[in-house]
Parts: C-alpha cells; structure tokens; sequence
C-alpha cells in the first residue's frame, strides 16, 4: 500500500482524492483497531478508511452471463481508478481466492452475494461428473470466470495480489491489469500452496492461522486424510477474536438463521471432531453440527488426555500447521 500510495502521488493525485473501502463482502465491519493494524496509523490519520456496507449503498451495474445481478459499492464506483490489493490463497468455493473476488463478493450487495453462493449449488448439479468447486480447483470453476466477469464489469483498473508463507508474511507480489496479474499470481499459487496428500491416518490434526476466524476451511483437507475405517480430528482455532461475524452464513440466533445458514457436518468415518481454543464462544459452536462426536475443549492438556485414551504406539498422524490454505490435488 505506501508504494501504491507513492505512485499516485508521483502521478499528481493529491491525498484529497484518495480513499479506502475495506472489502468485507458480508463479514463483520471492521473497528479502528483492525484497520490501524491492516493500514498503519499513518494511514488512517491521512486518508478516511471505509467500511463496505453490503446492506445499503450499492448500485446496479450489469447482470453475468449465468444471471447474477451485480450491485456493487457506490463509493467505489465513483471512483475514476480503481485499484485493488489483497491475497491468493485457496478458497473452498472458487478455487483459490484473490483476484477479482475483492470485487464480488468483496463490495458486493448482500443480495449479489447470496446469489453468487446459491450459484455454487447449480454448478454442482451441471457437474455432476466432477468437482469443478473446491480448495485448489481453479481450471475449470465457473465460480472464478463469473468472479473475473463481474471484476471486469466493474471496472477494476489494477490488482496487487500477495502470496503468503506460513507466518502470515508477504512471499511474493503479483500487479498489474487484473487478468495477466492473477494468472500470474495463480501459477505461483498452485505449487506454493499445494502439500502432498495424507490418507489412511487414525488422526489428524489441523491448525487454523491465516484465517483462524474461519477456522471450518481446515476441515478440508483433515477429512480426506482420516482412515475410512474410523478416525479422530483436531482442529486448532486458537484465535482470541473468535469466529467471524458473517451476515450470509452465520449465526445469529438460537431460533433464527441467516440466509445461508452452513454448519460443518462430519462424514460417517470420523470418529470424533475436537475443537480446541482457549477462548470459548459458545455462540461460534453453530458452525458445527449439533453432534455428540464433536467435543469443544478449551485445554490442550485436556485435549491430549482425551486422544491419549483412545490412541497409543503405532498411531498414524497427519498434521497440517496451515489447513485453512493447504490444499491437495488429485
């Protein structure tokens, strides 16, 4: 962002025409704290940062070829030069995110975005064959080709994608007009974040951290690598912010649900979920299935007592530091 920043002030465009739109899509609004720590208080004392708003303010600026009506962030489409930045890492619908996805659902409506899920449905049953959807598949996703489209629609002048290593730090740097950046960024993406398939394991654990609020994404890849004759699953979310507020698929009630209410549901061969945190939350559970094979442990001692009872010498074990952008491929 300081080099964007540098750019545009080499190129004459005085501070005064400048702005931040945080593209949330339907997660929760960020405070003064999360955008100091993403921007710099630098930033915040010389330009307004805004949050997107998926529930007002956004105008009508074309429909797809596969019919999804686009209302897009009026801030942002007042502007004369868009400029996007954000990351690559896998996604477990589209493939892998970044690109124009800062655009739908980044600052899309609320309406545009649960139209953009519910697409995901009708995608499958078109594919029935394969999986076209999915951490790691890109090639052939509808999902990403309607995400390029409405980028495109939209009028995004520049993208600047980062890929990350496993702390969380920047490892490389795509810019540029949004289809050869993000083609580029992706060809990188596909070996940087690919991992060698486990399978056959009676446990698996699987640590949340580049996106620990959205800790669920891990069970991806813990799943498959489970033993179809039974096995166990820890998923570390060890994140003091918790689970994401997210308006489409979250919880927001013990009777009432958001449009597009996702819970994690376990395959028959698990034998047990443990989620582990130190920070309970007895509202984020809803993102799990009401199951009595799921156990929330708020203690790792109690945790390694719980697998030490049911697993011993011989145990085969898989453990993915990073499963929320780990993926595998056929």
């Amino acid at each position: 962002m300081p080099y964007v920043l540098e750019e545009l002030a080499k190129a004459g465009v005085p501070d005064g025409r400048i702005r931040f739109v945080a593209a949330l899509g339907c997660h929760g609004a960020m405070n003064r704290v999360d955008l100091a720590k993403k921007l710099g208080e630098a930033t915040l004392a010389r330009f307004p940062v805004y949050n997107h708003n998926p529930f007002g303010n956004c105008i009508y600026i074309g429909t797809t070829k596969l019919g999804t009506k686009l209302f897009i962030n009026e801030e942002v489409m007042n502007c004369d030069l868009k400029i996007g930045i954000g990351s690559i890492v896998p996604h477990t619908m589209t493939g892998f995110g970044g690109g124009g996805k800062i655009i739908l659902p980044g600052i899309s409506s609320i309406e545009t975005t649960e139209a953009f899920h519910r697409l995901e449905a009708r995608v499958k049953e078109a594919h029935p064959e394969k999986l076209v959807t999915g951490m790691g598949r890109f090639d052939d996703n509808p999902l990403r080709l309607e995400i390029e489209e409405a980028a495109t629609l939209a009028g995004l002048d520049m993208k600047i994608d980062c890929l990350v290593n496993g702390w969380g730090e920047t490892a490389a740097v795509f810019a540029g007009a949004l289809k050869p950046a993000y083609a580029a960024g992706i060809q990188e993406a596909k070996a940087h974040y690919v991992t060698p398939r486990a399978k056959d394991k009676d446990l698996v654990i699987v640590n949340a951290f580049a996106k620990a609020s959205e800790a669920v994404i891990a069970l991806a890849i813990a799943f498959p690598a489970v033993s179809q004759k039974g096995g166990d699953v820890v998923l570390v979310c060890n994140a003091p912010e918790g689970q994401v507020i997210h308006y489409l698929i979250g919880s927001f009630g013990r009777k009432t649900d958001s449009l597009l209410k996702i819970k994690a549901k376990l395959p028959q061969h698990i034998s047990r979920l443990i989620v582990y945190t130190e920070y309970p939350d007895l509202a984020a559970e809803d993102w799990f299935e009401v199951s009595d094979k799921i156990l929330f442990l708020n203690s790792w001692a109690k945790v390694l007592q719980v697998l030490q009872m049911a697993h011993g010498p011989g145990t085969k074990v898989a453990v993915f530091p990073n499963a929320d952008i780990q993926y595998t491929v056929d």
